[in-house]
């Protein structure tokens, strides 16, 4: 295939970041997922997080006590989190039931409920997660962007 001019803001192979691998999920998502963006790595000036992964059965991302940084938490950036069905006579049947969980512990938390094909925005500050997936009747596509996150690094 013939490279544009413009290539050095194409990112066709996505990273995959072997401390992305949570083996608990392997046969649930993709693992370890698509990193199409993070920070400047690969597109230099790009500055956001971009990771993509299917879902293809039950689990739950977040709940894992092994994995605290996958705990319910916060960030200094917005993040958005994008679902997408893969029905082609209907991509806004999801497939699937997910349960998505934001706001601090306690009665301020709220669990959002959803199986249609859904965005959720997340301004800088607020808790998110876990995320649950219920009854996937059929693949899905999970994408979280970080923006203007910078380089977003796995936490110990």
């Amino acid at each position: 295939m013939a490279e544009s001019k413009y290539e050095k803001y194409v990112c066709r192979n996505p990273l995959r970041p072997h401390e992305y691998y949570r083996e608990h999920l392997a046969k649930s998502e993709t693992m370890p997922p698509m990193v199409f963006s993070n920070g400047n790595n690969p597109i230099e000036g790009s500055n956001q997080f971009i990771e993509a992964l299917w879902v293809w059965s039950d689990c739950i991302i977040g709940a894992d006590p092994k994995e605290p940084h996958l705990h319910p938490h916060s960030h200094t950036f917005d993040e958005m989190f994008l679902w997408l069905g893969s029905n082609p006579e209907d991509p806004s049947d999801l497939g699937a039931e997910v349960e998505f969980w934001l706001g601090d512990e306690g009665e301020k938390r709220d669990k959002v409920t959803f199986d249609t094909s859904t965005l959720i925005f997340v301004p800088a500050g607020l808790r998110h997660l876990p995320i649950v997936y219920k009854r996937v009747k059929r693949p899905l596509m999970h994408m979280a962007i970080g923006i203007n996150s910078g380089e977003y690094k796995m936490l110990n």
